[in-house]
């Protein structure tokens, strides 16, 4: 049908989940990190965790650390690049 064996899904069920349980303590630090220092960037966080990530043996570069914060709605929302003042036009 899909040229998709079951062994294929399953095999690809079993990555996923493993992957997640890799990156669950990263997405623990990333949020302590964040209560610590607020508004801390993806490229700040990726600095401060690469010491541990090597430790752990972890691979996870910059980019893939901006996928996974960005599956997990962790990525800072840019701020407004004007005031909002009072609207006069009334």
């Amino acid at each position: 049908m899909l040229d998709i064996s079951r062994q294929c899904v399953y095999q690809r069920e079993n990555r996923e989940a493993l992957r997640q349980a890799e990156l669950a303590p990263v997405k623990e630090t990333a949020l302590e990190l964040r209560h610590l220092i607020p508004r801390l960037g993806t490229r700040k966080i990726h600095f401060l965790l690469k010491p541990n990530l090597i430790a752990k043996e972890i691979k996870l570069g910059r980019d893939a650390l901006f996928d996974y914060l960005r599956e997990e709605r962790l990525l800072v929302k840019p701020k407004r690049s004007c005031t909002k003042t009072t609207n006069s036009r009334h």
